[in-house]
């Protein structure tokens, strides 16, 4: 089994406005959830966060950093609480859409760090297109004593191994940067010189996770079967030491039954050498009763096997 990076602390999560996890009454908006005891739960939307669709993780944020807002705090604990209960073996913490200011940004990342390393011991993945808010939340997560990992390098910011090296973390290590892949090979030959760097700069390969880079298979039918031998070719090529890793639910943009073909991809790369994956535990697994006949069509989209998934969306259909 896949060591599983939870993914919903995240900013960039959405809830429906008019959907059953939240609550408009006049000009107030609140987030509706269950404690771990089955209690009814909610907290105040602050009005900056207003719209038809509710940040809902930046949302309790903001209430927690402006009021101290106590059910927000509560609702935040529980995010990472729940991927904690169903299996996360990391606990990934991003707050890049939480505001426009960069300012706010790094002050959102060290307050939410500062809690999330109260409410948990496991290791956290800091996740951020900033590499000002990576140094931030790895000299936090140094200073604590915490095991964490930095996302990402890549051609773009090879300077995030050497913060990774300096401060006792580990990399997440991107195929991303300029061009986007399109096949294996492609995938390899934007890893490769990263690898060669983070060696450079004291990292050994225990404490690399290469990302190959997922892609929408909607998009491209060639996405999937590419990171699928991308993580085949660099296992055999790196060996068992090093960590390979993807977004697996970015396969699946665009198609119906995501969970779905997120499962079965994700067991596809399982079998090819994937040892990481940045994925919600919650969702990984499928009811007992899906037909062997749509777990056969999912896995032909992934490999490229059904032109534009056609097959797929006329089972999905019928």
């Amino acid at each position: 089994m896949a060591i599983i990076i939870g993914e919903n602390l995240h900013c960039s999560r959405l809830f429906k406005r008019s959907g059953a996890r939240c609550q408009v009454v006049g000009e107030t908006v609140r987030v509706l959830w269950q404690d771990e005891a089955g209690e009814p739960r909610s907290f105040a939307v602050p009005a900056a966060y207003h719209g038809d669709k509710i940040r809902h993780v930046a949302a309790a944020l903001a209430a927690a950093m402006q009021t101290e807002d106590q059910e927000a705090l509560a609702y935040l604990c529980h995010v990472v609480q729940s991927q904690e209960n169903a299996g996360a073996a990391v606990i990934d913490v991003n707050v890049d859409e939480f505001s426009s200011s960069p300012e706010r940004n790094l002050a959102a990342m060290e307050h939410l760090l500062g809690r999330v390393l109260e409410w948990t011991e496991l290791p956290l993945a800091i996740d951020s297109s900033s590499t000002e808010i990576l140094a931030a939340g790895a000299r936090q997560a140094q200073a604590a004593g915490r095991a964490f990992i930095l996302n990402s390098a890549s051609q773009e910011r090879p300077q995030v191994l050497e913060l990774a090296a300096t401060h006792g973390g580990s990399a997440v290590v991107s195929a991303a940067g300029g061009l986007l892949p399109h096949n294996a090979e492609e995938r390899l030959d934007a890893l490769r010189p990263l690898v060669q760097e983070a060696q450079a700069a004291g990292l050994p390969l225990a404490k690399l996770y290469l990302d190959p880079l997922v892609l929408p298979v909607a998009v491209d039918c060639g996405q999937g079967p590419g990171f699928l031998e991308a993580c085949r070719m660099l296992r055999e090529e790196l060996g068992p030491k090093v960590h390979i890793t993807g977004g697996i639910s970015n396969v699946s943009f665009g198609l119906p039954e995501r969970q779905l073909l997120n499962i079965c991809f994700l067991r596809l790369a399982e079998a090819r050498g994937l040892d990481a994956a940045i994925f919600d535990p919650r969702q990984l697994t499928l009811p007992k009763d899906t037909p062997d006949s749509f777990l056969d069509a999912a896995e032909k989209v992934l490999l490229g096997e059904d032109d534009f998934a056609m097959n797929f969306l006329a089972i999905v259909r019928q």
